[in-house]
């Protein structure tokens, strides 16, 4: 790439503003863009990396300089070269892609045939037939990048990329990288909550070229917003700073929006969502009572399958009396004193065993058919309403539950914002209003000690098994429990028959 910055800059600001008030002017750079331009343009940088905090126009930058390497005069544009925008998911990727294409859209209107545009639910790719140059959006998912050798690569949000993947992700685009000459990695979003994110490590030494835009200071002046986002100061961006302010204001009296706020508005770094426990120890110790209430009316049972490492949980839960009982199983291979070190929590599997709420089974995975045929047994007499598990192993729960012959009614939901909070909403609101009731459980007691919930950007709270400090298996199967029960109790008897008669 021998252009200089001053030639991408130059050809970007002959570029027209495709939506909102100025929709029509010609872009005009802001210093910042100017600076990142230089910066990440300068003879030998192979990576750079830019962070500064959300709504300050880094899209739109991402798409500019896509638009500066697939023009066939573009001051980035190489023969056949192929520049990649990489996103968390392909959806993701696509508001850039589209970005992209609204800048494009004069050269598409003029030389109709001197392009090829792919725009679907599953393809995003535009190519310039005649020099061969392209641009393509894929997600962050290193089993979907197959033998690309780019000219440039646009990694937008990499905070946000599938903890699973940001790792595999990198290591792929930088072995691409040394497919082509003078190949470039530009990373551009916000700040991730764990430095030992790749993205972490390239801002704090690792790019050869990083610039950072972070809220130091007082959290609610304004001058300290213009340092986490310099597009405050330009004209254009009121809307923005009048969502700072708003924002501002909930952020001083309430915890989860002054979380969300350090992290996208300040861009310190820190998570966007909260955690907490799921209940307190006083609201918790509230439905523990001496003499439980009996087996009465219709049960719900939540199960929460387990593997070589995890437990398998079941619970029940009578709505009717407001009765909860939980149970857990594991392989006896390992043995509970190594699975408990193993697990950071000592002795509790051994006492757990000890009081009959462990069941080992032996092998290293619990046997699930095994564990049902043991829960029926327990129930025996009860009538189950239904049995709730997670969706994601449905096929498996469905298996074992035909295998051990139990032919409870079967409901599966998501774990995720939109069920799991549902459920999580419930069964807090039941434990709080002493609609449940229980006698020591040492299982949901550990688990409600060490479990994580986290709130999202609406409030919405969800179980975080990876924030969690221990297993949380049979909270897991209570909250399914409780939920599900509750919103059976809530639900409006059917009405009474009404005879008609002619008059």
């Amino acid at each position: 790439m021998g252009s200089t910055a001053r030639d991408v800059i130059a050809g970007l600001e002959r570029l027209r503003i495709t939506q909102g008030a100025a929709a029509g002017e010609r872009l005009v750079l802001m210093p910042w863009q100017r600076r990142w331009i230089h910066g990440a343009l300068r003879p030998g940088v192979q990576t750079a990396a830019l962070t500064m905090a959300r709504g300050g126009a880094k899209t739109t930058t991402t798409a500019a300089l896509a638009l500066a390497a697939l023009m066939p005069n573009g001051p980035l544009a190489r023969p056949r070269g192929e520049t990649l925008i990489i996103a968390s998911s392909f959806a993701q990727g696509k508001i850039a892609f589209e970005h992209a294409l609204a800048f494009l859209r004069p050269a598409l209107e003029s030389e109709p045939r001197g392009w090829r545009v792919e725009d679907s639910a599953n393809a995003a790719r535009v190519t310039h037939r005649a020099t061969g140059q392209r641009l393509r959006c894929v997600g962050s998912d290193p089993n979907r990048l197959h033998g690309p050798a780019p000219a440039l690569i646009l990694a937008d949000e990499p905070a946000q990329w599938p903890r699973g993947q940001a790792d595999a992700m990198f290591a792929a685009l930088e072995t691409a990288l040394g497919k082509q000459a003078d190949a470039r990695l530009l990373a551009i979003g916000t700040r991730p909550a764990d430095d030992r994110h790749w993205f972490g490590r390239l801002l704090d030494g690792g790019a050869d070229y990083a610039q950072a835009h972070v809220g130091t200071g007082e959290p609610f002046h304004r001058r300290t917003w213009e340092k986490a986002n310099p597009s405050l100061r330009a004209l254009a961006f009121a809307p923005l700073l009048a969502a700072y302010r708003t924002e501002a204001k909930r952020a001083k009296v309430d915890a989860a929006a002054a979380a969300r706020f350090r992290a996208l508005r300040l861009n310190l770094g820190a998570s966007e969502v909260v955690s907490d426990p799921f209940v307190s120890l006083a609201d918790w110790q509230a439905c523990v009572v001496p003499s439980p209430p009996p087996r009465e009316g219709l049960c719900v049972v939540g199960l929460d399958l387990g593997g070589s490492a995890s437990l398998t949980a079941a619970a029940a839960y009578w709505p009717q009396s407001a009765r909860l009982e939980a149970w857990v199983a594991c392989g006896a291979e390992p043995d509970l004193w190594e699975r408990g070190r193993a697990d950071g929590c000592g002795g509790l599997y051994v006492d757990l065993a000890r009081r009959g709420e462990l069941r080992t089974y032996a092998g290293r995975v619990t046997p699930v058919r095994h564990f049902l045929a043991d829960l029926v047994d327990d129930l025996a007499g009860q009538p189950v309403a239904a049995v709730v598990g997670d969706r994601y192993r449905e096929a498996e729960a469905h298996d074992a539950l035909d295998a051990a012959g139990v032919h409870w009614p079967r409901e599966f939901r998501g774990l995720g914002w939109k069920d799991g909070a549902e459920d999580v909403r419930a069964a807090q609101t039941a434990i709080i209003e002493r609609r449940v009731q229980l006698g020591r459980s040492l299982a949901l007691e550990a688990a409600i000690a060490e479990s994580a919930v986290l709130y999202d950007a609406a409030g919405n709270p969800k179980l975080d098994r990876a924030r969690a400090h221990g297993r949380i298996d049979a909270l897991t199967a209570a909250v399914q429990a409780i939920a599900e029960g509750s919103r059976m109790a809530a639900a409006p008897a059917p009405a009474p028959a009404v005879m008609v008669t002619p008059w």
